[in-house]
């Protein structure tokens, strides 16, 4: 569960490493494939807000 504290979120990680690599790839194009419960829809928000706020991506599209 995440955790908020002073404008903070600790999100825990550790119990998927798919999600953990998926979150932080930096390669151009990537992909999550996992049942139903798997977490790829939580990976892909924190993907594209991780994305969302690094300046190398200013003006990039993304395709979900």
């Amino acid at each position: 569960m995440p955790v908020a504290t002073d404008d903070v979120v600790e999100i825990d990680l550790s119990r998927s490493e798919a999600q953990r690599q998926f979150i932080f790839d930096d390669r151009r194009f990537v992909i999550y494939i996992g049942g139903r419960g798997s977490g790829k829809t939580s990976a892909a928000v924190l993907h594209i807000m991780r994305c969302v706020g690094d300046p190398r991506y200013h003006g990039a599209r993304i395709l979900v």
